[in-house]
């Protein structure tokens, strides 16, 4: 899959110069959150153990944990990703959602 980011509202994608910045964005403020440099990777889906299901967030779909929000970025630390939606995430509403070591996630980048 080819780097994007999607729309706020997942109607369609970010033209490239914007979904630079909002990914960044996405990124610095994971950072910020985490008090500590992101890796490099641009992450495309996760897989994960949520609540003992197997649950799956991807950029451009709506997120597991806030319902009808859309995922714009999943930030990959060394031990844990951040899932970067429209408004937990990029717009700074309520914590970032948080997938660690004990819920076995498996990221997918872009390629």
């Amino acid at each position: 899959m080819e780097f994007f980011v999607p729309a706020l509202d997942c109607s369609g994608r970010m033209a490239p110069a914007d979904a630079e910045r909002v990914w960044r964005e996405c990124r610095e403020g994971a950072e910020r959150d985490r008090s500590r440099a992101a890796l490099e990777r641009r992450v495309y889906s996760l897989r994960f153990v949520r609540n003992g299901r197997e649950t799956t967030a991807t950029v451009g779909e709506r997120s597991p944990y806030y319902e009808g929000e859309c995922i714009l970025a999943i930030i990959a630390f060394e031990d844990l990703y951040m899932v970067c939606g429209a408004y937990h995430g990029h717009g700074k509403i309520g914590g970032t959602p948080m997938v660690g070591p004990d819920m076995r996630p498996a990221g997918e980048d872009f390629a």
